[in-house]
Order: C-alpha cells, then sequence, then structure tokens
C-alpha cells in the first residue's frame, strides 16, 4: 500500500507511521512523511506510533517503554511536526509497573501507567521531567532501499563509533547524560570510553548499576526492567549543558584506552531543572487519554472541540489507542 498516495488521493484522514512491531522506532521520518504527503498535510493528521519494545539492536535484550522514554518520543516526534502519538501495546497496567528502592532500603513499586496515558499526547505534559532518548532501529525496511542499523557498533583506538537522537525541544536548563552500554567482552571493565555531544567533549561519571535485585523477566530472560541491565557494563558521561541542542543531536564514541568493545546501547538522558518544571492541569492530562484512532472513514477536518465532543459517538472503528489533540492546519 501507499499511505501517502491514499492521502493525496482524499481517501483517508488519518496515517499513522509506524514500526512493525519490535523495536519502537525512535526516529521516525516525520519530516519526510510531510513531503510525501504534499498538499494533503492540510486535511490529512499524521501520526507517529510507538509499540510497547525498546531494543537497541537485533537479538539484544528489550524493556517496555516507561514514562521517561514515552516523555522523549512524544518530544522528539510532536517537535518533528507529528499531529499525535498512537500508542501499540499499551493495553496491560502491569506493563507500566516499576520497582524502586527507596533510600531507606525499602522496596517501592510504582505504577506509571495512568501518568503515562495522560502525559503521551501532549508536548507540554512531556517535557515536565526526565526523559531517556533511546537509540533503536528502522524494522521493516523499505523495499529495495538500505537498512543500515547504528548498533551493536565496534569501538577500538583509532575507530570511534557514532549515533544521531532527535531529541526535541531543549529545556531552558537540567542536566544531560550520555548512556554507552557494552557487551561482555575481554577487557569490558578496565577499558576507557570517552564520548562527545555535538563535538563538545562529555565528563566520565559513575557507571550506572541497578538498585533492585530483580534484574530481568522471569518469563523471558531478554527483558528487563533497568536501563542499567540492558548491557554488561552502562557507561555515562555528563554533558555541558550548553552542547544539547534542539532536534538532531550527534554522539560520538571513541575508546582511549583497552581492548576493543562491542557497544549495544545508547541513549541521552535529558532531565529539565525542577525550577522550571509545572504539573499539566487535570483538564489538560486527560484529554489524551479519551482520544481514540480512526480506522477507516472520511472525515471534514475538526476543531479540537468538536474531536473530543465526537469521539464518543462517531461511526468508525477504534482500538485501545492514544493520540495527541487534533489540529487543524491551515
Amino acid at each position: 500500500m501507499d499511505g501517502a498516495a491514499w492521502a493525496r488521493e482524499g481517501w483517508i484522514d488519518w496515517l499513522i507511521a509506524s514500526p512493525e512491531w519490535r523495536p519502537s522506532d525512535t526516529d521516525i521520518p516525520i519530516e519526510r512523511w510531510r513531503k510525501l504527503l504534499g498538499p494533503a498535510n492540510k486535511t490529512v493528521r499524521l501520526i507517529a506510533a510507538t509499540d510497547l519494545w525498546l531494543q537497541g539492536m537485533p537479538g539484544g535484550k528489550v524493556m517496555s517503554d516507561d514514562l521517561q522514554t514515552q516523555r522523549a518520543f512524544t518530544a522528539a516526534m510532536l517537535d518533528r511536526g507529528a499531529d499525535g502519538i498512537y500508542l501499540f501495546n499499551h493495553f496491560n497496567w502491569n506493563d507500566f509497573r516499576r520497582t524502586e528502592r527507596a533510600a531507606d532500603g525499602r522496596t517501592i513499586v510504582r505504577d506509571e501507567s495512568l501518568t503515562l496515558l495522560r502525559t503521551a499526547g501532549r508536548l507540554d505534559a512531556a517535557l515536565q521531567g526526565p526523559r531517556r532518548h533511546v537509540v533503536t532501529f528502522h524494522h521493516p525496511a523499505a523495499p529495495n532501499m538500505p537498512n543500515p542499523k547504528p548498533l551493536p557498533a565496534l569501538v577500538q583506538v583509532g575507530r570511534h563509533a557514532t549515533f544521531a537522537i532527535s531529541a526535541g525541544p531543549r529545556p531552558a536548563a537540567g542536566q544531560a547524560i550520555v548512556r554507552v552500554g557494552l557487551q561482555k567482552k575481554p577487557g569490558i571493565n578496565d577499558a576507557r570510553l570517552a564520548a562527545q555531544l555535538n563535538g563538545t567533549t562529555c565528563q566520565p561519571i559513575a557507571d550506572l548499576t541497578n538498585p533492585v535485585s530483580s534484574a530481568s523477566s522471569p518469563h523471558d530472560r531478554r527483558r528487563v526492567f533497568h536501563v542499567a541491565d540492558v548491557a554488561d557494563r552502562m557507561l555515562q558521561f555528563k554533558a555541558p549543558w550548553d552542547a544539547l541542542r534542539r532536534g538532531r543531536n550527534d554522539i560520538q564514541v571513541s575508546l582511549v584506552r583497552g581492548r576493543p568493545q562491542r557497544i549495544i546501547w545508547c541513549e541521552l538522558y535529558i532531565a529539565p531543572s525542577a525550577s522550571i518544571l509545572r504539573a499539566p492541569s487535570r483538564k489538560e492530562s486527560l484529554f489524551s487519554s479519551s482520544c481514540l484512532r480512526l480506522s477507516w472513514g472520511r472525515q471534514s477536518p475538526r476543531t479540537p472541540a468538536s474531536a473530543a465532543e465526537d469521539h464518543r459517538r462517531a461511526p468508525v472503528r477504534a482500538d485501545r489507542s492514544i493520540c495527541g489533540r487534533p489540529t487543524r492546519r491551515s
């Protein structure tokens, strides 16, 4: 099928750009879709879809989407021009229960499900907390088109690895950390690596570790619940705040000393300063959790108010999904 052609012909009113399944594609080329839509951009809403699973490379360990990674996806996709967000496989609340270790040693189980749903469709809400922008890969590939995967990547003295991450809006102040995961190889614990963000040298800080003993699912050993467990060693580098850019950010990782190492994970952690955060109102947050995917049916563009009123009685097929506030394009 040619979704862009369907849109230009006037056969659809929503086009959802989506990966096939695992992993979530964190680099959907929204700008290219806009060019393909052409005049249809005025009438067709372009939606970016995310799956439940995050995976750095084929066959690697997987993490389920959480509040921080959903904030990142929403921030990146809406900032690149998507009209909304579609969540696939986000219907099981158990997937969003997080176990944490409190300062006093107690184990706390935290449920992120409702907060994630209330955040996923709104850019302002997504910017109100820490977010993790993860490098994944495109799947499936377009027919007869190259589809190089950024991971795994080998680094050795004289040979570096580069990664591009779409990070959305840049907060006025905060903290940015580059995380690099290594696969177990000889010399992994003694290897010394360096990282740059957009050409600026980052400061090595302590490796990230999991403070909770439960590292993986008893049903699927490849599924883990903490980012430190997707790799055998998770290095961290604090980036100067001024190095962070809106939109695309380039990360370069090199081996300074030691035996060659294999990178299997890379992400950019962004935490805005507490002084600039604002909790979204309940009215703002709940709108996204009531928005349904319109699968078929030609409809005239609606204002946000009419869309909110009509979704409960619209005679079209809908499924459990979530999207951003519909907007009318002039």
